[in-house]
């Protein structure tokens, strides 16, 4: 039988921080493409390679917001089970 090390609240914590990581990488991603549009308005960008410089981070930006929220539902249920387990205990 596999073992698992670590706490599931460590697990939640290290996915909340990856997913926090990710979002700002992906937020970075979305605010440079906006400047590097915005800096020569003289040369239109053809709306194909706008719509891709766009859609990768915004895509990144809904799974990075269900990684922390699946994540954070990890840390919920342990803390539920040990509450459970305390009343029981008592």
């Amino acid at each position: 039988m596999p073992t698992i090390n670590g706490s599931a609240s460590s697990h939640g914590l290290q996915g909340i921080h990856r997913g926090m990581q990710m979002l700002r990488k992906d937020a970075q991603e979305i605010a440079d493409a906006s400047i590097s549009h915005s800096r020569d308005p003289a040369q239109p960008v053809p709306d194909d390679t706008k719509k891709a410089e766009f859609e990768r981070p915004l895509v990144g930006l809904i799974e990075d917001n269900q990684q922390v929220s699946a994540s954070a539902k990890v840390i919920q249920a342990e803390s539920e089970m040990l509450g459970t387990l305390l009343d029981d205990m008592a």
